[in-house]
């Protein structure tokens, strides 16, 4: 994540940086320790992603009937 204000060469390199350390064996083995699996995509993947993800959970609580008090 990063400002929507931020050069696309920026979030470029960010996602190739973030990438090449999410890949990296030691990285992927600290996650799985964790429980985590560890999976990496271009920013406009995890964009999609995150869109998704977003609107999944917005009908979930829909569907709940949930409410702020």
């Amino acid at each position: 994540m990063a400002p929507a204000s931020t050069p696309a060469p920026v979030i470029e390199r960010l996602g190739r940086e973030i990438r090449a350390s999410v890949d990296s064996a030691e990285v992927k083995a600290k996650l799985a320790a964790a429980g985590i699996e560890a999976r990496s995509g271009s920013p406009a993947e995890v964009n999609a992603l995150v869109s998704r993800e977003v609107q999944r959970w917005i009908d979930a609580v829909r569907r709940s009937g949930a409410q702020v008090d």
